[in-house]
């Protein structure tokens, strides 16, 4: 929130999205409470008892989350989300990891408006393993008090690595090598998944909160792009007859710690 306030020409990307997308939060939370709220009080009430209000709310709240997230980011916000990344790596200065995935046209007169055409497909193809998960372990938010918090965690785990799917499309990394990167910030990713997913249960906020996470996850991946950096500048300095490692080739060994 802070680096938009600061960089307010990213506003350009965010605002023609607002309208539609908080209507359709709107709708899916009002249908949703209208749907499952006296079903899930009533049933929690014989077993949390007086606070089955609050859990129920709660319970129905993680649910409309992943839902706005998923109907959201999937199908109305996806390339804003992309330009809101890449524009942020453009303002500092990472042109060519940009340019790895789409034009950057230059004498423009600003970042936004520099940003052209796709090199490589944007689209996030459907994760069915993600649905299915969702679908399964939906059950478990309806445990009292704790449940809808184990569901947002286990949630946030699979968020976590979407957040930065484009960021590994920029560097041209394999099913593999993402798999070895996401398992070195594990628990990076669970934490960041897990509060982009908490930050989106007010749905008049969750508009703003999907594109606060685009920019928080582009400052995260210029972070790691610099630690790569000083990890290659290390290598070749100690150890100038080593391979090239990065933190995603080769699991634990090329982490940077």
């Amino acid at each position: 929130m802070i680096y938009l306030y600061y960089n307010p020409i990213l506003w350009r990307v965010i605002r023609g999205r607002v309208v539609p997308c908080l209507i359709l939060s709107l709708c899916v939370t009002i249908v949703l409470f209208m749907l499952l709220y006296i079903p899930l009080a009533a049933i929690m009430s014989f077993l949390t008892g007086p606070i089955a209000l609050l859990n129920a709310a709660v319970t129905i709240l993680t649910l409309a989350a992943n839902l706005n997230s998923a109907l959201c980011e999937g199908f109305l916000l996806e390339q804003s989300l992309i330009n809101t990344f890449d524009a942020v790596l453009l303002l500092e200065h990472h042109h060519e990891l940009v340019e790895q995935g789409q034009e950057v046209i230059a004498n423009a007169p600003d970042v936004v408006a520099s940003l052209g055409e796709y090199k490589v497909p944007t689209s996030l193809r459907p994760q069915w393993k993600a649905i299915f998960e969702f679908i399964f372990f939906s059950p478990v938010s309806f445990i009292p008090i704790v449940g809808p918090f184990i569901f947002l965690a286990i949630q946030g785990n699979r968020a976590g690595p979407i957040a930065h799917y484009w960021y590994f499309r920029l560097k041209g990394l394999d099913k593999k090598q993402q798999k070895a990167f996401i398992k070195n910030y594990h628990w990076s990713y669970l934490n960041f998944g897990t509060m982009a997913i908490g930050l989106q249960f007010i749905p008049m906020l969750s508009i703003l909160v999907a594109f606060t996470n685009a920019i928080g996850a582009a400052l995260w991946a210029i972070r790691l792009e610099y630690r790569e950096k000083k990890h290659r500048q290390f290598v070749a300095a100690n150890h100038p007859h080593r391979p090239e490692e990065t933190h995603y080739a080769h699991g634990h060994h090329g982490h940077l710690a």
